[in-house]
């Protein structure tokens, strides 16, 4: 009896360390929350624009982890053939293009990585919905989360932004100039235009002061090096635009 209750007391605790988690996600912003497997990011994004989504994925163990990225394009916003809704993400400092659908990461001990979910919206904003599942072999543990885009039934609407019609020009750049077009729908005592690059590290802020209407501002890039960056006008909710430097 006894030895049948000292097996049971070792199955019991094998189970538990078993499925004890050995990775997390959490949201980047807003305090740091854990992402719960299952959970919903709702996200507004202006026809033609880019928005993104920040996370960190996090090693809770002591050996290095492998985790297995699988991206799953439940409902692409079509308006009509080749102008469609493209997601993609980011690892770490490696970005995937849009084709890309699984990917592996290696976290060291405890390390912790970004993972950035991004889509570049047709030029007429609708729903998206793009899921992702992160899992480990050797624990079994799974986190999937979606990211939901422009969905009606949340209240999203872009004619409530402030700020329409963002584009750039030249795009690609060779990063002598970038001139930044857009309208403001009310009028805004001051905005800063900010660019970041692909890991979300902000490279360069100026500070304008908008007219009602249509605006024109010339940026130089000079001291920028080549690579993909992302432009947006702060404060404004999802004016990011995807700007790439070829020198």
């Amino acid at each position: 009896m006894k030895k049948q209750l000292l097996f049971l007391a070792l199955l019991l605790v094998g189970n538990l360390a078993f499925s004890q988690a050995v990775f997390r996600i959490v949201e980047a912003t807003g305090g740091n929350p854990i992402v719960n497997d299952g959970a919903i990011f709702h996200s507004a994004v202006v026809g033609g624009n880019t928005t993104s989504k920040t996370f960190s994925m996090t090693n809770l163990t002591a050996s290095t982890l492998t985790l297995s990225v699988r991206k799953f394009e439940d409902l692409l916003n079509t308006v009509v053939m080749g102008d469609v809704a493209s997601p993609y993400f980011c690892t770490g400092l490696i970005c995937y293009p849009a084709s890309t659908f699984n990917s592996t990461v290696s976290l060291a001990p405890n390390e912790s990585l970004a993972f950035i979910a991004y889509i570049d919206e047709a030029t007429v904003a609708g729903n998206s919905k793009v899921r992702y599942r992160f899992t480990n072999g050797v624990s079994s543990q799974s986190i999937t989360f979606t990211m939901d885009y422009n969905n009606p039934t949340v209240g999203i609407n872009e004619k409530n932004s402030p700020v329409s019609s963002l584009s750039l020009y030249p795009n690609p750049t060779n990063g002598e100039k970038l001139n930044v077009n857009f309208n403001t729908n009310e009028l805004i005592p001051a905005l800063q235009i900010v660019i970041t690059s692909i890991t979300g590290q902000e490279v360069l802020k100026t500070n304008i002061n908008p007219t009602l209407g249509n605006n024109n501002m010339e940026i130089n890039l000079s001291n920028l090096i080549n690579g993909i960056y992302f432009i947006k006008l702060d404060g404004i909710n999802n004016s990011a635009q995807k700007l790439i430097i070829n020198k």
